[in-house]
């Protein structure tokens, strides 16, 4: 038998408004990121970090999740390469 544990916070409302902020911020950026990864050639962690300095987006996260982010997206980018390697 496997036991499991669910947790159902409680946040209040003013808790709720921040993380759909920081939610709706984050995937902003990741997606302006990306977009800037398909249209032009693809760009590492550290590129897209110096290019991404100025957006506005970036200025309501932590330094932390904006570079997680960034990181998450370089990812996601390699596995996709790596797959079409492995498709071929």
């Amino acid at each position: 038998m496997k036991l499991t544990l669910k947790f159902y916070p409680r946040w209040t409302g003013q808790q709720e408004q921040i993380i759909e902020e920081l939610s709706f911020h984050t995937t902003k950026l990741y997606n302006i990121a990306n977009h800037q990864n398909r249209e032009n050639p693809y760009k590492s962690y550290h590129a897209l970090e110096r290019e991404l300095k100025s957006n506005w987006h970036r200025e309501y996260l932590h330094s932390h999740t904006y570079q997680q982010c960034l990181k998450v997206l370089e990812q996601n980018w390699k596995s996709y390469f790596k797959a079409l390697e492995d498709y071929s």
